[in-house]
């Protein structure tokens, strides 16, 4: 086991019991003695410590946005190797659900890439301290994750993402470019861009989703 994650799964785990002590003793005032009850159960330093950890831990808006994703759906793809070349066609099936008391998404999707059979799983969230969305991308044509980081217009329908992945042809990491639109209920797109020979950004990936 990674000691960096175990480290920080543990730290997580602290923090949460923390909050959960914290809000415990709270609910538990009312309850107390005549001659205590005006005595402050935290300082107000704790008290805003404690909001603080809530506030990180509460899903929002943000969060409802992705919700749009949940679902089945079928899924079409286009490939292009590079700019102006004929695309490889793909289809497949995604699995779309919310874990976490709806902090984050995950999908599932299930289908074929260059005529090969593709599997790829993606985590989506939104980071309440940093004010970013995150996407954590893995699948069957490669050993190491894809990290994205973005934002959401005002309609809550249109998701940028900025990130990078390692490029074994080129032997070192690549930055991209991804865009989500939502087109209504039943209907939402994917679209990839990377640099071509030149360095010069080109959609590599187009995906379309259908629900079932």
């Amino acid at each position: 086991m990674n000691s960096k994650r175990g480290w920080t799964a543990g730290a997580r785990w602290v923090l949460g019991s923390v909050v959960l002590g914290a809000v415990i003793a709270l609910a538990a005032s009312p309850g107390l003695s005549e001659d205590k009850k005006d005595k402050p159960v935290m300082s107000e330093k704790e008290m805003k410590e404690m909001q603080a950890c809530i506030e990180f831990a509460t899903p929002g808006e943000h969060h409802a946005h992705l919700k749009q994703l949940i679902g089945e759906w079928n899924a079409v793809s286009k490939f292009w190797m590079a700019p102006q070349t004929e695309p490889q066609v793909g289809n497949g099936t995604s699995k779309t659900k919310a874990i976490l008391g709806g902090r984050y998404v995950v999908d599932e999707y299930e289908g074929t890439a260059m005529d090969m059979p593709f599997s790829g799983f993606g985590i989506s969230g939104f980071d309440n301290m940093n004010k970013k969305y995150v996407n954590i991308w893995m699948d069957s044509m490669g050993t190491s994750p894809m990290i994205s980081h973005g934002t959401c217009d005002a309609s809550g329908k249109e998701f940028s993402y900025r990130g990078e992945y390692d490029d074994p042809m080129k032997g070192k990491k690549v930055k991209s470019r991804s865009i989500v639109r939502i087109i209504n209920n039943s209907k939402f797109t994917f679209e990839m861009y990377g640099p071509d020979e030149n360095g010069k950004e080109f959609k590599n990936l187009e995906v379309v989703y259908t629900r079932k």
